[in-house]
């Protein structure tokens, strides 16, 4: 069963099956699912966004985060900056337009589309903009 949370702890997709080592395969049926405009730890979410968490650093190994993101039309969040890991975008469906600033403060722009990937490393502000006109499903990966 799939739930809403208002103010949700971040929490990961349950498993549905589960192996030695640590492997496991995540239960989507069985997702908390978050709608954005909430705040985890004192950070405010991307309003409207749908977020399904397939994996986090405690079943990994501290070694990747990997979600399933859904953003609606026009979303545009301000430039921001990761500064303890490196961050994937893979589009699924829709258009996401990236704008990264390089070390002079120069802006880049990319415009990307389904099947193609946008990698950001640790320390550079981006931002990203919805320009299609159908939500803009991701997978993001965070390493």
């Amino acid at each position: 069963m799939t739930t809403t949370t208002p103010n949700p702890t971040m929490t990961q997709t349950p498993a549905r099956l589960e192996a030695p080592g640590g492997a496991y395969i995540s239960d989507p049926t069985n997702a908390t699912m978050v709608m954005g405009g909430s705040e985890w730890d004192g950070a405010p979410q991307i309003p409207g966004a749908k977020l399904v968490l397939h994996a986090m650093g405690d079943r990994t190994n501290n070694q990747l985060t990997f979600a399933e993101v859904t953003f609606p039309v026009g979303q545009r969040p301000w430039f921001h900056a990761h500064h303890s890991e490196d961050e994937g975008f893979f589009i699924v469906e829709g258009q996401l337009t990236v704008t990264v600033l390089d070390d002079e403060g120069e802006r880049h722009t990319l415009v990307t589309n389904p099947g193609e990937l946008v990698w950001g490393p640790m320390n550079y502000a981006h931002s990203y903009h919805v320009t299609s006109d159908v939500p803009c499903r991701t997978i993001i990966a965070l390493t």
